[in-house]
């Protein structure tokens, strides 16, 4: 029952502020391990280790998480073509700019406790089994779905895959996947998460999941060398920032469920803090100035600024006779920094040159920008982001009016993706 579930919550709580006695003991004259200060009982390369750190090395040789994500029994293939050192997932044609992901099932909480609800016993173990079988045959087809359309096999010998899984298990999935894959990874699980679950729950007749899952995730962007933890650490706090804004778009349209999205930033300094601080300090020019956050792209088009959207930006300013343009653009940015009215002029500046000079091209852009919001045009290139506290949906307002301070500009996140290099 609920109530049994509350007090074995209350129960684990508990349990975790107890100290765990340690298993390994020994006398003092023992060699101990440097980095735990137990009892050594093996040397590997010279180093000294003790029984914990001994079976997780051990661990870390099994291929079982490689296999999930393969589809394929394949040991010797699964332990040589999956890098170990993140330096191996870049290469010189990709530069140096790796990406942790890390994304989390919407809401998942409180569908557990509606399933439940008319359930007990034997009944309500039953369907809480049936969930999570259904739930992770879900989540894995969908990473290797994500995974079998973007990531490049290895060439040759002494070559890997960009991509490094880390945590695939439940709604919870965490790769290191080089960086001009994981916007298309991301994009291709989370639609395929949707999918998938609305076919397999339907099957399985489990009350409360007609409409299927959702999923949001967090990108965090850094070089190879950055430490993983505070990488790991701003991906799941873009992945929170990204369900937030979801949960909002649910709750102002009255939706059944909360919709997918994703949410990226590129780590760009060693100096590191919360996402929300790199709003308010990177995100953010002038007082109030221009916002960059425009994020969340969602994977349906009709809550927000569409991911397909935002790849297809990308593609026309990647293309090379769109490079001046964009330099143009990013120009733009960094006076936007310097100078509210330096920046308006230039912009204006801009969008005149393109009028006479390129009118096709002036179209062109205006057009791909209205995949990500009708509001959009070459020549204003930002919308607005918040009026009054409440979150408005880009092109739901007419721009004209609005102060400069409350807009937001996808170009920044644009110009980010194309740093990364890769097509």
């Amino acid at each position: 029952t609920f109530k049994d579930f509350r007090e074995l919550e209350h129960r684990l709580k508990k349990q975790r502020n107890r100290p765990a006695r340690p298993f390994t003991i020994g006398i003092t004259a023992a060699a101990r391990a440097p980095r735990t200060g137990r009892p050594a009982c093996r040397i590997i390369e010279k180093e000294y280790l003790d029984k914990g750190t001994a079976c997780k090395q051990n661990k870390s040789e099994s291929v079982l998480l490689f296999k999930k994500f393969l589809g394929d029994d394949d040991t010797k293939k699964c332990k040589d073509y999956f890098p170990k050192d993140l330096k191996n997932i870049t290469d010189a044609s990709h530069g140096s700019f790796i990406a942790v992901i890390h994304a989390d099932g919407n809401n998942l909480g409180k569908l557990v406790k509606k399933i439940g609800e008319n359930a007990s016993g034997d009944e309500l173990v039953k369907l809480h089994t049936k969930f999570s079988k259904v739930l992770e045959e879900v989540t894995t087809e969908a990473v290797r779905y994500a995974f079998n359309n973007t990531v490049p096999s290895p060439e040759g010998r002494g070559c890997y895959y960009p991509f490094r899984p880390v945590i695939l298990g439940g709604d919870d999935v965490c790769v290191i996947i080089r960086a001009d894959l994981a916007v298309p990874f991301t994009h291709l699980f989370l639609k395929s998460f949707e999918q998938l679950s609305k076919e397999k729950f339907k099957q399985t007749r489990i009350p409360g999941l007609d409409h299927g899952l959702t999923a949001c995730a967090g990108i965090a962007f850094c070089k190879d060398k950055f430490p993983f933890h505070y990488a790991y650490s701003l991906s799941n706090e873009l992945c929170a920032a990204a369900k937030k804004a979801s949960k909002q778009i649910k709750k102002e349209k009255n939706l059944p469920g909360v919709p997918s999205s994703l949410l990226f930033y590129k780590i760009q300094s060693s100096f590191f803090t919360s996402y929300q601080d790199i709003v308010e300090r990177v995100l953010k020019a002038g007082d109030p100035g221009m916002r960059f956050d425009f994020g969340p792209y969602y994977i349906n088009g009709d809550y927000g600024p569409p991911v397909e959207g935002l790849l297809e930006c990308c593609s026309f300013f990647k293309k090379k006779e769109n490079a001046a343009l964009e330099s143009r653009y990013e120009e733009w940015l960094r006076r936007v920094y310097e100078s509210e009215h330096r920046a308006s002029l230039y912009l204006e500046r801009t969008a005149a040159l393109l009028e006479q000079e390129a009118i096709e091209k002036y179209h062109e852009l205006t057009q791909q920008l209205h995949t990500l919001s009708p509001a959009l045009s070459a020549e204003k290139p930002y919308i607005n982001g918040k009026t009054e506290g409440k979150v408005i949906s880009p092109g739901a307002l007419d721009v004209a009016e609005i102060p400069y301070g409350n807009r937001k500009t996808p170009l920044y996140d644009i110009i980010t993706l194309n740093s990364l290099g890769g097509n």
